[in-house]
């Protein structure tokens, strides 16, 4: 049987309707030209031995992400979920994984789970993570659903603070953590070390 990887995209989330037009008057080409680009998520099956079967899921509204609408979506494909799955989050995904591990308890035990430059419950930029906010009193029973926990973070991502990795590893400290120094926020192809721990 093939080693099943989920992998679950970013997106931006906001506090309203109208912050959410706002946003999108103010996208422009070259910001679309760099969102249709392939990056590392979408070229994980080719790279990955054949032995491993990816699953890029597409949660709803990525631009205007709502936590409890990716939650029942999750609920859906954590039934298909095989034992020893690895599951993988990059971003707003990476945190919406931390919350919901943090309030269920998944129905298999995944092997690994990778989150990609998560933040911690905040961001620099003007953009915000609404209700993916998660209970860092609740942090802890991640581990009932997950046996390997490994974070990445880039030195240079512009969206996270610094410290976002060492909260992290304070209230996880079993959780292994992964510095780069020139990946940004993973949104290109510089993934050598996240291919990595998938296979080792």
């Amino acid at each position: 049987m093939k080693k099943l990887v989920i992998v679950i995209h970013g997106g931006e989330s906001f506090n309203s309707y109208e912050e959410y037009i706002s946003f999108l008057r103010k996208v422009k080409l070259g910001d679309l030209v760099e969102l249709s680009k392939k990056d590392w998520k979408k070229r994980l099956g080719a790279d990955l031995p054949k032995n491993y079967q990816v699953i890029n899921l597409e949660m709803p509204s990525k631009l205007n992400a709502k936590y409890i609408e990716w939650e029942i979506y999750f609920k859906l494909v954590d039934k298909i979920i095989n034992n020893d799955s690895i599951i993988i989050g990059h971003s707003l995904g990476a945190l919406f994984i931390l919350k919901y591990l943090t309030e269920n308890v998944s129905s298999k035990l995944f092997d690994k789970a990778l989150f990609v430059a998560c933040p911690f419950n905040s961001i620099k930029k003007e953009y915000n993570i609404t209700d993916f906010f998660f209970d860092q009193n609740e942090l802890s029973n991640i581990k009932n659903s997950v046996k390997n926990i490994i974070f990445f973070q880039s030195f240079d991502d512009p969206y996270l603070n610094k410290n976002d990795i060492i909260k992290f590893s304070e209230l996880l400290p079993n959780a292994e953590i992964v510095l780069d120094e020139s990946c940004g926020h993973y949104n290109g192809n510089k993934y050598l070390q996240i291919l990595n721990k998938i296979t080792s």
